[in-house]
């Protein structure tokens, strides 16, 4: 397989609602947040990360298919390709395979899904857009 072309699609995400990316934190402190939310390690503001971004496309993409049925809500893998292949229609199983190709499977099934190549799909972190942070702190 042989790199042709990159494409990048960019844009803005604008939040008409809340949004909340959950930050880990292994000990919970008297007084202390237990409901943090992620933020850059540099800057301390809070970002989306591509991986989240990647993995709500997917679902996006899974539940548009109807395929997220047959998962239970876990990310399409190659052996749910699999058993679509044996038992689903032909529309599913191009989908499930549209779907594997764009976003990759599980290094687990790395020997039986060299077919499918690499992942093709690269999300980047999103960051405060530096005018809107500019407002926000003026009209503070």
């Amino acid at each position: 397989m042989k790199l042709i072309q990159i494409k990048e699609i960019a844009g803005k995400i604008i939040l008409k609602t809340g949004l909340h990316i959950g930050a880990g934190d292994t000990e919970m402190r008297i007084g202390g947040t237990d409901n943090t939310v992620i933020k850059h390690p540099h800057t301390l503001e809070p970002y989306i990360p591509g991986s989240s971004l990647k993995g709500k496309i997917r679902s996006l993409l899974e539940m548009r298919s109807g395929l997220i049925g047959i998962t239970g809500g876990s990310p399409l893998t190659l052996q749910d390709y699999k058993k679509l292949k044996e038992a689903g229609s032909e529309n599913e199983v191009e989908e499930c395979k549209r779907i594997l190709v764009l976003f990759g499977t599980s290094g687990a099934d790395a020997e039986e899904a060299e077919s499918f190549g690499p992942t093709r799909v690269s999300f980047s972190d999103c960051h405060i857009d530096h005018n809107w942070k500019k407002n926000a702190i003026e009209q503070n």
